[in-house]
């Protein structure tokens, strides 16, 4: 693509960004050259394309997320992409699940976020395809009242131990989400009261 079409490629998705933000039309100019101003320098400071940095912005506009804290996101995911190599619109799912599904906040994001990529690393399976699967998987856990760091380092552990048995990370996210499912559903329940076992403490 010519750079003349790059660049007015690029400034009709900040435009979109702008307009899903909620900015005044008068204001959309100005927060363009704002947001352009401030991709620039994130994407030079870890070594990413800008347009891998709008990425996650327009994701985590997208679902909702106010300026401010997409603001802050933004810069936190752009050094773990740039340390994991994970899609930056990955990530920023992956952090709104974490907000959303795990109920963490502020900083309890980044601590997630940050663990997910340790076991990544001590495991089979990277946090750059991991990013993919733990919002499922935290949904089935959700399930259970299951939320917090500890539900995050409980999903990151067992697709870890699940992916030695597949072929591909899909496929054990998959296998690990009908577990679930399995493990989440009336009857066991019911039966694991009767073996008096209460499943919100063991998960």
């Amino acid at each position: 693509m010519a750079p003349i079409q790059q660049a007015a490629a690029l400034e009709g998705r900040l435009r979109d960004v702008a307009v899903t933000a909620g900015v005044a039309q008068d204001a959309i100019a100005a927060s363009i050259r704002a947001m352009n101003t401030d991709l620039g320098s994130l994407a030079l400071r870890f070594r990413e394309s800008t347009t891998e940095v709008l990425g996650i912005v327009e994701v985590l506009s997208a679902r909702g997320l106010d300026p401010d804290r997409v603001r802050v996101l933004t810069e936190v995911l752009t050094e773990v992409r740039a340390a994991s190599g994970a899609a930056g619109a990955d990530l920023a799912q992956l952090a709104v699940g974490f907000e959303r599904i795990a109920k963490l906040s502020g900083a309890d994001v980044n601590t997630a976020m940050a663990r997910a990529f340790r076991a990544g690393q001590l495991g089979g399976v990277e946090l750059r395809d991991m990013a993919g699967q733990l919002p499922t998987i935290l949904s089935q856990m959700g399930g259970l009242n299951s939320t917090g760091l500890r539900a995050v380092e409980n999903a990151s552990a067992m697709l870890q131990v699940v992916r030695d048995g597949f072929g591909t990370t899909s496929e054990a996210g998959a296998a690990l989400n009908q577990l679930l499912s399995q493990l989440f559903s009336d009857s066991t329940r019911r039966n694991a009261v009767e073996l008096g076992v209460d499943l919100n403490q063991v998960l």
